[in-house]
């Protein structure tokens, strides 16, 4: 689909209301059902496919205010920071290697998606990829992606994703892994994750 067209289209979309929000929503479901690229070949999957579950874990107020260690250390309110609208760039904490492991915390790998697990955070659909070795706090959940599935393809996967529709609880909702890792989602190859890639970056400018 020719992007020029494509705007034709829908750029009634962008008018009102909420419209950029609307047409940056189509062109996700677009994406992630392979409707930008002509002749590409979507397999069905199970999102636990697309890549392994990053965990968080506690961070204890005695572990925290350090700023110039090796690892980030990032909550959900770092995901509001300033440059970090899509990578995680910096983070208000960092911790070593060592504390990393008193604290029984994994790091996880750059090129991680995140995303708020637990309150209302969960419907404000930020979704960040980390750009170095990070961990996580226990509000957060992530998927580093597999082999054959790339970052920035996960990333429109989630991005793609009203994950409100998957959580439990009422006053304090929360996200479960053996719910989310059931949900069905589209995997093309990684030749075709990157020309779908391509066009929703030509198409989001």
């Amino acid at each position: 689909m020719d992007a020029g067209l494509f705007l034709q289209q829908f750029g009634h979309l962008a008018q009102g209301e909420g419209g950029i929000k609307k047409l940056r929503d189509v062109i996700l479901q677009l994406a992630v059902r392979g409707k930008l690229v002509e002749g590409c070949d979507l397999k069905q999957t199970k999102l636990e496919s697309l890549g392994d579950w990053a965990i968080g874990c506690g961070f204890p107020t005695q572990s925290q205010g350090q700023e110039n260690e090796s690892v980030l250390f990032c909550k959900v309110s770092d995901m509001n920071l300033p440059e970090n609208e899509k990578f995680i760039l910096w983070t208000n904490n960092t911790i070593s290697y060592d504390v990393a492991k008193q604290l029984k915390a994994k790091v996880h790998p750059a090129g991680t998606v995140i995303f708020p697990k637990i309150g209302g955070a969960i419907a404000t659909g930020k979704r960040r990829i980390l750009s170095k070795d990070t961990c996580i706090d226990n509000n957060c959940l992530g998927i580093i992606p597999s082999k054959n599935c790339s970052t920035e393809w996960l990333y429109l996967v989630l991005c793609g994703l009203d994950l409100t529709k998957y959580q439990s609880g009422t006053s304090v909702p929360a996200l479960s892994q053996k719910v989310l890792e059931q949900i069905i989602v589209s995997l093309p190859s990684l030749a075709e994750q990157k020309q779908i890639v391509k066009k929703v970056d030509e198409l989001m400018v």
